[in-house]
């Protein structure tokens, strides 16, 4: 009887700390911003889902994993963003989603940490880093990203001279427990 009250105590214990936060879809965005004809256009996703347990005391468990609908694109100029979904873009008709899966965490210094992860867009997978900012009070949690990704690693955009192979992405991540 002491044993299983014991094995309770500690499987509660685990499964709270290990609780997966739900995310504050308002609070959430992933924008973006590439220079076309030497101008900047900006855009985000408003469908974005992010999954998370990002826990600072044990990296080995936790995890940052997230599915864009790349219908969800907007860069406030409708006919664009119906160009951008088409074939030599990001092929919506195949490829509705975009995803990121982490494969590992690691703390870089107090608050900021680099997620390796695996970034899919259309049939391409390319392995990532990005560096990331983390804050965690009570039960709320806010991880915000910046970096950079290459469109022509992932065949967005063909070789389109006129438009930067940089593109710049922004996530915010809110979430409580």
């Amino acid at each position: 009887m002491k044993n299983t009250f014991l094995f309770l105590l500690v499987f509660a214990l685990f499964s709270a700390n290990a609780q997966e936060f739900t995310q504050d879809d308002f609070q959430t965005k992933v924008t973006f911003k590439i220079k076309n004809f030497g101008v900047n256009v900006d855009g985000d996703f408003s469908d974005v889902k992010i999954q998370t347990n990002l826990d600072s005391e044990n990296l080995a468990g936790s995890y940052i994993n997230a599915t864009i609908q790349v219908s969800s694109i907007s860069t406030g100029i409708k006919k664009r963003d119906e160009h951008i979904l088409e074939e030599d873009y990001f092929d919506v008709s195949n490829y509705s989603t975009i995803t990121l899966k982490s494969t590992k965490i690691e703390k870089t210094k107090a608050g900021t940490f680099l997620l390796h992860a695996d970034l899919t867009i259309k049939k391409t997978t390319k392995k990532i880093e990005i560096p990331i900012e983390f804050q965690q009070t009570d039960n709320n949690m806010m991880i915000q990203a910046k970096f950079q990704i290459n469109r022509r690693d992932y065949n967005v955009g063909g070789g389109s001279m006129i438009m930067s192979k940089k593109v710049k992405i922004e996530v915010q991540y809110t979430g409580t427990k």
